[in-house]
């Protein structure tokens, strides 16, 4: 997975559930703390999205958010 605005992400869990339409990422902020997002599709959106790269994109606009406010 590419960075988030810069950062390092991973996909992770369990279970490959990608094809239900969830993904869960993490994100690292620093050596000692991360930002973690599950992103769960709705079901008319199974299949249409790819539910790693829409968390991809709810972390980079999250992060983003961070970074204004400090």
């Amino acid at each position: 997975m590419p960075p988030a605005d810069d950062y390092p992400a991973v996909a992770y869990g369990v279970s490959d559930n990608r094809d239900k339409g969830e993904c869960s990422i993490r994100v690292g902020m620093s050596n000692e703390s991360t930002v973690d997002i599950t992103l769960i599709l709705s079901d008319d959106r199974v299949g249409e999205l790819d539910p790693c790269e829409a968390a991809h994109e709810v972390a980079t606009a999250v992060i983003g958010n961070i970074k204004a406010r400090n």
